[in-house]
């Protein structure tokens, strides 16, 4: 049996849980009152060590929320001041998490109790609840780590606690991370449909499917553009080349370099030596028949909004 002690603060908001698993035979009043106890003592302790220094972090938390219900309406400026309070700034790395867990848990107040969790313990995140979900944007650059090393470590944690969880691509700008939260809810819907035994669902592994049977127009164009495409781009913009380009001409012929060099007009070894330089950009199977497909696509997306490539202003890091 387990028992658990919800955790409310003087202003009777939700603040946390103390849960005892694992619990022999029936739990007589004295325990329920040792756990009444124990919870206002570790309230108490926790006021006194973690609250002085959280008001900045809530702050933070509650501007990001803001932004997120209205982002016409919010002065960017103050929700900047704040994020530079906390060591964050809009140009870092992220990525957006959307969990969702089972209507059981949903009523024990789990999401509240795991955001208090990431809060306390994850100086890289935010956690909210967001219409019946947990919503995490992770900074990378504070992690310093690849976004698939904080994936590799998060889905323990998304494991444990039953949650499934869709994953967004990374992206480099925070004032865009209700575009890419959008993204993360769409992975997570897609996997829920075709990978029910799983418990993360990243956005790229889905993609094709979501624009074959949700259509392009049902996320902001620039979600669409994989990450590897925009480093291609900021490459070309740094060093004068057309590898976007050539990229392009290799995928619209089906991979077949003759096709691909009577549309550029160079020399076989130019072209091969690009294709070298791609493959060690992008670090991506391009060879692969669902990507293939989705680059296809998003070639022809390109073709109509040229600006999608140009519009994160990355630079290319060596």
């Amino acid at each position: 049996i387990d028992i658990y002690c919800n955790i409310f603060d003087e202003d009777m908001e939700y603040w946390g849980r103390i849960v005892v698993y694992g619990v022999n035979g029936i739990p007589t009043e004295g325990h329920l009152v040792l756990l009444q106890v124990l919870g206002e003592a570790v309230k108490t302790l926790a006021m006194k060590n973690v609250f002085h220094r959280s008001g900045n972090r809530e702050l933070f938390k509650q501007f990001v929320l803001d932004f997120f219900r209205s982002p016409q309406m919010f002065q960017r400026e103050k929700l900047l001041n704040v994020m530079q309070m906390n060591g964050w700034k809009q140009k870092d790395r992220f990525f957006c998490v959307c969990a969702k867990t089972s209507r059981q848990r949903l009523e024990m107040n789990s999401i509240e109790y795991e955001c208090m969790v990431f809060d306390s313990h994850f100086h890289n995140y935010l956690a909210f609840e967001w219409e019946g979900k947990m919503l995490l944007i992770c900074n990378l650059t504070l992690s310093r780590q690849s976004r698939e090393r904080e994936c590799g470590q998060l889905v323990y944690i998304i494991r444990e606690n039953l949650f499934k969880s869709g994953i967004s691509t990374e992206f480099h700008d925070f004032f865009d991370f209700p575009d890419y939260y959008a993204q993360a809810l769409a992975a997570l819907q897609a996997g829920e449909i075709h990978d029910r035994t799983k418990w993360m669902f990243k956005f790229e592994t889905y993609a094709l499917y979501h624009i074959l049977h949700k259509g392009a127009d049902t996320l902001p164009l620039k979600t669409l553009v994989p990450e590897y495409l925009y480093r291609l781009a900021a490459y070309d913009r740094k060093y004068g080349t057309v590898l976007v380009d050539t990229l392009e001409s290799y995928i619209v012929n089906n991979a077949s370099t003759a096709k691909a060099l009577d549309g550029l007009y160079v020399h076989r070894n130019t072209f091969g030596s690009r294709m070298k330089k791609i493959r060690e950009i992008i670090k991506t199977d391009i060879d692969s028949y669902e990507r293939k497909v989705y680059l296809m696509i998003l070639f022809r997306i390109l073709k109509v909004n040229p600006q999608l490539l140009s519009e994160t202003g990355e630079e290319y890091e060596d």
